[in-house]
């Protein structure tokens, strides 16, 4: 099978993932972003964070990176009835490889008959791959999501028995987004062979041992509309000591003109920390209109954007201690503490936490 084929086939991109898809661009285009270079900065920031052992910042900044969807084009969000385009793709992850293990991956990528493209991923401790599809049925339009899962499983149950290779199950889902890399090295092969998938495939069950699917939609989903609370977590969000102090905040770097959300860490921090402390609808508001301070670089939709992210995603770990500190920089002082307190406060520790 001739390769030229699937590199012209479109794929959805988005330049950040919580915001809706803005484009549609080729396999080929893709995998040339990849190749030339363009995002070595991005991604050698990203692999830096992974090895100081900086989670958060690497978690965080490699989603800041452009994304597609290599299974096919969707209509605006990323959903099973979205889908414009199927493009018999399916996307292979293996990753957490040691130095050995890289090298004798790609050994096992450059030789297998079905591959027909892989590269090393943002992490740099693993890589990704494509493999077309070949179904010897017709495939209805309202059962492509089931069946490419199925696909998926063979083709995980096939790595394993033959390379005992795990592959991520997150190479099941049509949705799935695909983080751009940076390698020279990236291979495309001319000619392939389809992973062909028949009939009664669909009945047979994988004998890896199930994993929960990993979820990776970003916030454009829904962000318009009205976030479900968990009303278990209701008693702990809005105190009212906090929305004094919040607003103090506010109140203090309008008059003086200052921002806490200017740099990319601060943006998604303070997110963070609004959605921990409050409950959507005024978290949201406080997060605008703290956004709204950094004058012609605001941008509402990416900001609201930012907050159903944070909201939807967060765990805790980001409280709004984290978003009081980029305020005392700016040389606000919380209440019920001096100046000269403030000053004698050793400088706080930014969190290393996983950001999941």
């Amino acid at each position: 099978m001739d390769t030229k084929h699937l590199l012209s086939l479109p794929v959805s991109l988005q330049n950040k993932i919580w915001l809706p898809i803005e484009t549609e661009i080729s396999i080929n285009e893709a995998l040339s972003i990849i190749q030339e270079g363009t995002l070595e900065t991005e991604v050698a920031d990203i692999r830096r964070f992974l090895i100081n052992g900086d989670m958060e910042s690497f978690s965080m900044y490699k989603r800041s990176l452009p994304a597609v969807t290599f299974c096919g084009c969707f209509d605006h969000q990323r959903k099973t009835e979205t889908l414009k385009n199927y493009n018999y793709v399916l996307v292979l992850d293996i990753d957490k490889l040691d130095v050995d293990m890289l090298d004798t991956t790609a050994a096992i990528l450059q030789e297998d008959p079905y591959v027909f493209s892989y590269w090393r991923s943002p992490s740099g401790k693993g890589f990704k791959g494509l493999v077309a599809l070949e179904y010897s049925f017709l495939v209805k339009k309202n059962t492509i999501a089931a069946t490419h899962k199925k696909a998926f499983q063979k083709i995980a149950q096939y790595f394993y028995d033959q390379y005992a290779l795990e592959l991520d199950e997150s190479g099941c889902d049509i949705t799935r987004l695909c983080f751009l890399s940076s390698d020279p090295d990236l291979v495309i092969k001319q000619k392939i062979s389809p992973f062909v998938i028949a009939a009664m495939d669909l009945s047979v069950q994988s004998n890896i041992a199930s994993r929960p699917a990993a979820r990776n939609h970003g916030p454009h989903e829904s962000f318009g509309q009205e976030m479900r609370e968990d009303k278990r977590l209701l008693q702990f969000k809005n105190q009212p000591e906090e929305k004094r102090e919040l607003e103090a905040v506010i109140d203090y770097l309008r008059k003086n003109k200052g921002s806490i959300t200017a740099t990319y860490e601060q943006w998604y921090r303070v997110a963070y920390a609004l959605a921990e402390a409050f409950t959507y609808k005024i978290g949201l508001d406080y997060y605008l209109a703290l956004c709204a301070m950094d004058g012609s670089h605001y941008d509402e939709q990416a900001s609201r954007a930012m907050f159903y992210y944070c909201y939807k995603n967060g765990d805790g770990r980001i409280k709004l201690n984290s978003l009081l500190y980029y305020a005392i920089k700016q040389g606000f002082v919380p209440q019920g503490r001096s100046k000269d307190a403030q000053r004698s406060q050793p400088t706080a520790k930014k969190s290393n936490d996983e950001l999941s």
